[in-house]
């Protein structure tokens, strides 16, 4: 049976929104905590990502901002588990009912924390648009490239690699 195989981050939406949409989430969190607005704290993590500070946004804004350096733990709390408001890429949902309509089988398989993962998922209402999810760290200790976690797609999809496409951006 014919399949295709989707990555999820950069391929069916695009991951920034996920970063600004968790950087929304950590400064309406510094804003209740503290005397910085939600407004500034969103507008200094967004120009820490787009300078030399990008991977320590937090950090930065807490040096910006006098707050303890110790709050960064929350922060990235808030961030994983931050309910996050994501859009698919143009035409996603059309190609995934296509494929679905003409007899192919879709599969997601995706890297990362499962749970900041499933959120994702959850949010781009894809479970109803594809067969399977799987989360490829739950299968090999690093998620892809390893060999573990597209076998586990294919099995689910009960699909030969050789009837297979795999669709990313990387």
């Amino acid at each position: 049976m014919p399949a295709v195989i989707f990555d999820l981050d950069d391929t069916l939406y695009p991951h920034v929104q996920h970063v600004h949409s968790g950087f929304a989430a950590v400064a309406t969190h510094v804003a209740r905590h503290s005397a910085v607005t939600a407004k500034d704290a969103y507008a200094t993590l967004r120009s820490a990502r787009d300078s030399d500070k990008r991977g320590n946004e937090f950090q930065w804004l807490c040096q910006v901002y006098r707050l303890d350096p110790a709050i960064v733990t929350d922060l990235v709390r808030e961030y994983r588990e931050h309910r996050p408001q994501l859009w698919l890429t143009h035409g996603a949902a059309e190609a995934l009912g296509a494929l679905r309509t003409a007899g192919w089988r879709t599969a997601i398989l995706t890297n990362g924390d499962p749970t900041v993962q499933a959120e994702k998922v959850r949010a781009l209402g894809l479970e109803a648009m594809v067969d399977h999810v799987v989360y490829a760290s739950e299968h090999a200790t690093g998620g892809k490239p390893a060999r573990e976690p597209f076998l586990e797609v294919l099995r689910r999809l009960q699909s030969a690699a050789a009837d297979t496409v795999m669709v990313g951006d990387d």
